[in-house]
């Protein structure tokens, strides 16, 4: 039996939705998403999440997804969440452009050797 990483994973691929979009839809980075997938025991809120993007009923998938849950993902962001995911996104967006800097300082060094001061 597919394992519920397993599971939701082929959901998304049918869906035709990209992992980074719907990474992004439930504000998680891409990486998390993909380990997700690999996790035989991803959170049930992980996956009512990802049924909420993908308009799927994941309740029907896995019987034993506690009573309570749903409700809590069908409610609405609160400003406060919908701020903090903007800011996540804004930090990973800088730690984006750092790591790229870093690599063509890399490059950069080993091109022309480590001393930068001449």
């Amino acid at each position: 039996m597919a394992s519920r990483g397993e599971i939701v994973k082929k959901v998304v691929q049918e869906s035709g939705i990209s992992v980074t979009r719907l990474a992004q839809k439930i504000n998680i980075s891409r990486a998390q998403l993909y380990i997700d997938f690999s996790n035989p025991e991803m959170s049930f809120d992980r996956i009512l999440a990802i049924g909420k993007e993908l308009n799927y009923d994941f309740s029907q998938v896995f019987k034993d997804i506690p009573a309570g849950i749903v409700s809590l993902v069908n409610e609405e962001p609160s400003p406060l969440s919908q701020e903090l995911s903007l800011c996540r996104d804004k930090l990973m967006l800088t730690q984006e452009q750092l790591i790229q800097a870093m690599q063509e300082l890399s490059a950069y060094k080993k091109k022309y050797g480590t001393d930068l001061t001449n």
